[in-house]
């Protein structure tokens, strides 16, 4: 399994996305209850480019990651980001307050402060 992550992380670096989710697809079928999992696939779906990426397949990967770990900030994070792009403020801004609630001072809960300044 880590060689597969690395090799899906080394696709989504290389902007290979299809690739890349494929690749997650394999992982998460070896380990389906992993949050952080679900994440990097959505965000392989993500990457492919503001309107052209899989913004419902990334959202459902974001989506499920939360029903694994609800407390998992990176999935909140992220799927604050796709909603952006699905034109859904307010899911968006309810999504970011909840990675920044989830704590404050990490790196991802300072990204989403920023993301939340950016709404308001």
């Amino acid at each position: 399994l880590p060689t597969l992550v690395t090799m899906a992380t080394m696709m989504g670096r290389a902007e290979a996305f299809d690739q890349c989710a494929r690749l997650f697809d394999k992982a998460i079928a070896k380990e389906p209850g992993s949050a952080d999992l679900f994440v990097r696939r959505g965000s392989c779906k993500h990457g492919k480019g503001k309107g052209t990426g899989d913004e419902k397949g990334a959202s459902d990967d974001f989506r499920a990651a939360i029903k694994l770990d609800p407390k998992f900030q990176p999935a909140h994070y992220y799927l604050g980001l796709s909603l952006i792009e699905q034109k859904d403020k307010a899911g968006a801004k309810a999504e970011f307050q909840k990675a920044y609630d989830l704590d404050k001072d990490s790196k991802m809960g300072k990204l989403a402060k920023v993301q939340l300044d950016k709404i308001k």
